[in-house]
This record gives structure tokens, sequence and C-alpha cells, in this order.
């Protein structure tokens, strides 16, 4: 199964496909997720708190789906909310700083969770909350192939460096 870690945490919120481990031993129910469960940084190995209190909203994985003792799986009713509205609410920096505040330890910060319960959530209506989710997704969407085509492109510059400045390739220079 998936078996998701502090290291899945993007700093911002959301998962790192790089930092997805897997399991195959048995895990108690209240360590599974299912896609479209909300999972939060419980803990920081940072003293920054670059990934405390920062969520995963959980991907299709197509298997099942596990989640380390550094991170908690918010539960209750959120039936009030498009769960994507509630995914991007969560990683406002606001949230993040209140998050912050609520954690505490000397080599490795640890949330209060009983504090974080306490954020309030704005609740606009259900529609508006869609809109919103959906704005947000289509810049991240955006946002994530500007990446790609960064990455690709930096590959392709590392090539030709590599073919013009070891002589693989040469030009005729005219006299």
């Amino acid at each position: 199964m998936v078996f998701l870690t502090l290291r899945s945490v993007k700093k911002g919120g959301n998962l790192r496909k790089d930092g997805l481990k897997y399991y195959k031993d048995d895990v108690i129910s209240d360590k599974k997720a299912k896609e479209g469960d909300i999972l939060l940084a419980n803990t920081d190995l940072s003293q920054d708190g670059n990934v405390i209190g920062y969520p995963i909203l959980v991907p299709e994985f197509n298997r099942e789906i596990c989640f380390s003792h550094h991170i908690s799986k918010l539960v209750g009713d959120y039936s009030q909310f498009n769960e994507r509205y509630l995914f991007e609410f969560l990683r406002t920096t606001i949230v993040h700083n209140r998050m912050r505040a609520f954690s505490a330890g000397s080599t490795v910060l640890n949330l209060d969770s009983t504090s974080a319960e306490r954020i309030n959530i704005l609740i606009p209506s259900r529609e508006e909350q869609r809109r919103i989710a959906e704005i947000l997704s289509t810049v991240d969407d955006t946002i994530q192939k500007e990446q790609q085509i960064k990455t690709e492109l930096e590959a392709l510059k590392r090539g030709l460096m590599q073919d013009l400045l070891t002589g693989k390739v040469r030009f005729p220079v005219e006299a």
C-alpha cells in the first residue's frame, strides 16, 4: 500500500510524489486513508515549521493508502464543505501561521491538535466554495505544467552544455 510520511508533505501543502513510500504489513484502520481525505502534518523536523499543519488532499492511487504517526487525518462532519475548498483554506498562510503557533518542541515541532481544532473556518455557500476550489485547482495545474516544462528545458540545457563544452559538437569557424 502507499505509505504517506512527512516526506510526502510539500512546503505550502499538497502531496510530494517523490516522498511516497510503500508498506506491506497490516495497519490499524485509524492510519488508513482514502481518496478525498485530508491529512495534516502534525510534526515538523525543522524548527522553521516548514510543513507543520500543511495538508495533503489524498489523490486516487488505485491501492490502499496508510500514513505515519507524523500525520493526522481530519475526521468529523465536513458535509458543509467542498473538500477541495477546505484543503485550499488549510493551505493559506494565515492557517499555517496559526498551526505553527500551536506547535511546540525544542528539536522537533509537534502540533497541539486540541488547539488546532479551534481554528475558525470561513464557510461561503457550497457553490462559492466549488468555484473558489475550481479556480485554485486550475492555477495549481498551470503551475505544475510550467514546472514540468522548466524541468525538461533544464535537462535539455544540461545535455546541450555537455555536447557543446566537451567538443562533441563542433561549429565550422570562418577564416
